[in-house]
């Protein structure tokens, strides 16, 4: 049995392949005289018809706009395809049905009919950014999709909705699958257990029920941008979660990272790279919170039990970038697919994965570095000594470690300073006016500033702008210190604490035997060092660590936050000569990048 569709809805069979790489994917068809169904499985770019079909015998092309509701019968009920008011239409510039054009870009996860004027046909071949291929079944209705399957070797009807009583798949005249010829037939599926899918081509089925049903194997990308993967800059995990919809049947489920092609012509950037990227299996176990995140595997396999479901955390590493360059962007695409029993796939997703190295994400280490040092050792006296028989050979564990905070800043020539205090400031952009609105700042600039004086003076200059200051109290009001070596992989530096500043140990405001001063008749005079204090000097020595304190690699370390270990040797607190050694573990967190 077949029926003649109205001559807006004429319907082709086409074939589609699409390559196995991505961020930027190739989806290729081969286009038939007369028409042709296609489903994108990638957003082109570019996406303009008036660009993609220029130079091609393309006279007409329709998009399908999926109902809301179970679908409108045409004049004839026994037929439950589209009307002509649920097309949208497009004409080339040059034709005289222009005017008639209701629609201009090629979307991801939407059906087309195009309409071939030559008589050999014509390939069209598109490159985009993969998506995940989501479904919105309105129940007791005809839609018009592409499905996620294997561009070869590909599932029939009966395999691919298997794990679904929602769309059915009959043998012979009762079947409720649709392809079209390119002369405008639909034709029934009469075998969908013999009869195999294309990827790329678009089908007419019916679904009893509201569903989502994707296949035997379903993907979600949680809260994510337009089913694909852009972390811009940022490095906050986002999750997939991988659900066998069987109910009877175990399935193994694979994650695969692959490269990208070159991007398309015009104004996309090139891929720098591949994205390095983490994965961790999300636990939401109260003993066990927090996930773990290690380098993700050229395959990662999870074999799911029917109904069974997996969530994965995914995170790029700017560690592990290759050559990385500020504003570069790295691309990358996660294939995600399933296996039966017997070893065969029915579901072929894929997802793309863009990440832009910022200055930040880069190892750029120039900015302000806030954090703390852990004391976990130190010399001691020996047990009835006195300060003579001070034990400065052996360091030795303290019975609860204590911290305190410290200040780093890197410079853009690398150069690094050691802070008692900073101010950081922010300069926001003028404001502009918005509609309906007092106005909003576009952005800003900020600034470290090292005194109070810098900071007023900011702050007279700067009305709208904020300082917020940071202190670290356990070192003394001083100019910055500036610190040797490289940041990253070692840095040292020592600075001296007089014997009459306010913050010496030795010196008590309110004590008449640690004020320095002796009364001579009522009258105070000036003692000179080693009398009542003693001038201090520390020396300070920051070893970079490649892990953190448990041996793991965030993935920010090296960016945001980095550590390793921590030394300082005082001296003047002994007899002269003598030193006191302190040894424990630094961590500090980039908290602002310097003003351009």
């Amino acid at each position: 049995m077949r029926t003649k569709l109205s001559s807006v809805v004429l319907l082709g069979l086409v074939a589609g392949a699409v390559s196995s790489q991505a961020q930027w994917v190739s989806q290729n068809f081969a286009l038939k005289a007369g028409w042709n169904a296609i489903y994108l499985h990638v957003q082109p770019e570019p996406r303009a018809l008036d660009v993609v079909f220029t130079n091609l015998p393309v006279d007409k092309v329709y998009k399908w706009q999926r109902p809301e509701a179970a679908i409108q019968f045409d004049v004839d009920p026994g037929n439950p395809f589209p009307r002509p008011g649920d097309w949208q239409t497009w004409y080339p510039p040059d034709s005289d049905r222009q005017f008639l054009s209701s629609f201009g870009d090629l979307l991801a996860n939407q059906a087309y009919y195009i309409h071939v004027t030559n008589a050999s046909g014509c390939a069209l071949n598109l490159k985009g950014t993969p998506v995940l291929n989501s479904y919105a079944w309105p129940g007791n209705a005809y839609s018009l999709y592409g499905l996620p399957v294997p561009s070869s070797a590909a599932p029939t009807f009966t395999d691919f909705f298997s794990a679904t009583a929602d769309i059915p798949t009959p043998y012979g005249a009762a079947s409720r699958i649709y392809t079209v010829s390119t002369g405008g037939y639909e034709y029934a599926v009469f075998q969908p257990n013999v009869q195999t899918l294309v990827r790329g081509q678009a089908y007419w089925i019916l679904c009893n029920q509201v569903s989502s049903y994707a296949g035997p194997m379903s993907v979600q990308l949680d809260g994510q941008d337009d089913g694909w993967m852009n972390f811009r800059a940022g490095t906050a995990p986002k999750s997939i979660s991988i659900r066998n919809n069987s109910t009877s049947e175990t399935r193994l489920v694979v994650l695969r990272q692959q490269a990208s092609e070159a991007a398309p012509p015009g104004d996309q950037p090139a891929v720098a790279g591949a994205v390095p990227l983490l994965y961790g299996v999300m636990n939401w176990d109260p003993a066990n919170l927090g996930v773990q995140y290690v380098p993700l595997p050229t395959a990662l396999t999870n074999v799911l039990a029917p109904g069974g479901t997996v969530k994965i955390g995914i995170k790029p590493n700017p560690a592990a970038l290759v050559n990385p360059a500020a504003n570069a962007v790295y691309q990358s695409v996660l294939a995600i697919s399933d296996r039966d029993g017997e070893n065969r796939t029915t579901v072929n997703q894929f997802i793309g994965v863009r990440f832009v190295a910022s200055p930040r994400a880069t190892g750029d280490p120039t900015g302000l570095w806030v954090g703390d040092v852990f004391v976990t050792g130190v010399n001691r006296a020996q047990i009835g000594g006195f300060a003579t028989n001070w034990n400065t050979s052996l360091v030795t564990p303290v019975e609860r470690p204590f911290s305190f905070r410290i200040l780093m800043e890197v410079a853009r020539d690398g150069s690094a300073k050691l802070l008692q205090q900073a101010f950081v400031a922010w300069r926001p952009t003028a404001v502009q006016s918005v509609s309906g609105m007092d106005g909003t700042y576009l952005g800003g600039t900020n600034v470290v500033l090292h005194t109070l004086a810098e900071a007023t003076a900011f702050v007279a200059a700067h009305p709208s702008g904020t300082v917020s200051r940071i202190s670290a109290i356990n070192f003394p009001f001083m100019d910055p210190v500036a610190l040797s070596g490289t940041f990253g992989t070692s840095n040292s530096g020592s600075f001296f604490m007089p014997y009459d500043d306010r913050v010496n140990p030795f010196v008590h405001l309110y004590s008449p035997d640690h004020d320095n001063k002796e009364y001579n008749n009522g009258l105070p005079v000036n003692l000179e060092a080693g009398i009542e204090s003693y001038d201090v000097a520390r020396t300070l020595s920051f070893q970079f660590s490649a892990t953190d304190a448990t041996g793991n690699r965030p993935a920010d370390w090296g960016i945001d936050q980095w550590g390793g270990t921590y030394s300082e040797t005082v001296y003047g607190l002994l007899t002269p000569g003598a030193s006191i050694q302190a040894t424990g573990l630094f961590t500090l967190q980039k908290i602002s990048s310097p003003s351009n």
